[in-house]
């Protein structure tokens, strides 16, 4: 069923990097640690011929497909603003005896977390995007799934951009890379949707990477 949307206008997002310029690294004795990130203001007005999305749903925070309302009865345009996409990186880089390199990333957010109660505090709970350490070809840790083309994914506004139809998601893994060829093992989960109707199934056989 096609979504029926009078207008969704996203506002002018503020954002403050944390540096200018080059990030400046601090050292500790060999490893090089570098702290970037940004601070991001999200203004939002939404407007829905068919329905509303809850106060507190992910929905209200970015564009999701699937939580467009193609039914009910129309309401008033929504207001929201956050400051959930605001994020901080660390970085570091270790050289080996070798001469290769051992380089780690931690990246922090607030989006899609508990917490947020408009009416006093608007604090969020932090959330884990990437945590990662790469060795010559191998990567173990948390990042985007291999089956995600980063690539096709605009800068925008938005947090995601033109999520129709995108494979997004972050994922613990062992990853080796050689040129184009990427190979993983990735934490399983499978979510089936019925061909006949009714709700989302989460599968528990989860037995292999």
């Amino acid at each position: 069923m096609k979504a029926k949307i009078k207008n969704t206008a996203t506002a002018v997002a503020l954002c403050l990097a944390a540096s200018t310029g080059a990030a400046q690294a601090a050292t500790i004795g060999d490893t090089s640690v570098k702290f970037t990130g940004y601070i991001k203001v999200d203004a939002m007005v939404s407007d829905y011929s068919d329905g509303t999305i809850a106060s507190g749903s992910v929905g209200r925070d970015f564009y999701i497909p699937s939580l467009t309302p193609v039914g009910g009865v129309d309401e008033d345009p929504q207001f929201d603003a956050h400051i959930r996409t605001s994020r901080f990186r660390f970085a570091t880089s270790t050289p080996t005896a070798e001469g290769d390199t051992i380089n780690g990333v931690f990246e922090l957010d607030f989006l899609v977390t508990s917490g947020g109660d408009e009416r006093i505090s608007n604090s969020y709970t932090p959330r884990v995007r990437h945590a990662y350490l790469t060795y010559k070809n191998w990567l173990v840790g948390q990042t985007g799934t291999t089956f995600m083309d980063v690539g096709s994914l605009p800068e925008s506004l938005d947090f995601i951009g033109t999520t129709d139809g995108i494979t997004f998601a972050r994922q613990v893994m062992v990853r080796y890379t050689n040129g184009g060829l990427q190979l993983a093992l990735e934490n399983p989960e499978s979510t089936i949707t019925p061909f006949g109707g009714g709700s989302r199934i989460t599968s528990d056989d989860s037995s292999v990477p």
